[in-house]
């Protein structure tokens, strides 16, 4: 455990297939038959490990970087996540700038639905992006096939026009097709 810990901590997400290899050795350990309390070690590593990568990722990482420990906290915790990682992942979405749209595709499909949806409406905020009607369409897209309901991606537009959102004259009839759009495939 001591000599993975030490691996560990000189990690970063310039490297993040040896954040794999040594998840995946700690994960082994806690199959094996050894006391709960020493299991227990291992998993708070496993934590600790990934809630430092996702502190450290920046914008210039690279997609399979962020693409990570969405993957590894899946199979590490098996579905039951910390929600200290969840938040740390969030926060670090959050720096992305909007020149990163894609990166927060990738780390949102690893977020569960409603987490991703509660991400994306952060980051459009605080991006002042919601106005943007070809990155509204983008995101109602991702919404829907994450949730699978046409609902889902009405509720995204719903919740931007809510927020006051000022749609440029230039864009609105873009928008307004847009709307009617994605309220017709929700009617059908």
């Amino acid at each position: 455990l001591k000599l993975l810990q030490r691996f560990g901590a000189q990690l970063t997400p310039d490297r993040p297939e040896d954040l794999k290899i040594i998840v995946e050795d700690l994960r082994s350990f806690m199959s094996s038959n050894i006391p709960p309390t020493v299991s227990e070690q291992f998993s708070r590593t496993i934590e600790s490990l990934l809630l430092a990568y996702c502190e450290a990722l920046t914008a210039q990482h690279t997609a399979d970087a962020w693409e990570m420990p969405g993957d590894l906290m899946k199979r590490a915790f098996d579905g039951q996540t910390p929600a200290v990682l969840l938040e740390q992942l969030q926060r670090s979405c959050l720096r992305l700038p909007l020149t990163s749209e894609k990166t927060l595709w990738v780390v949102f499909r690893h977020m569960s639905p409603d987490l991703g949806v509660a991400l994306v409406r952060t980051w459009l905020l605080m991006n002042n992006a919601a106005a943007d009607v070809d990155r509204m369409e983008r995101c109602a897209r991702h919404v829907h096939t994450a949730k699978g309901e046409h609902a889902a991606a009405l509720d995204l537009l719903r919740w931007a026009e809510s927020r006051g959102v000022r749609i440029p004259a230039e864009s609105a009839q873009r928008w307004r097709k847009l709307y009617l759009s994605v309220l017709r495939a929700t009617a059908e």
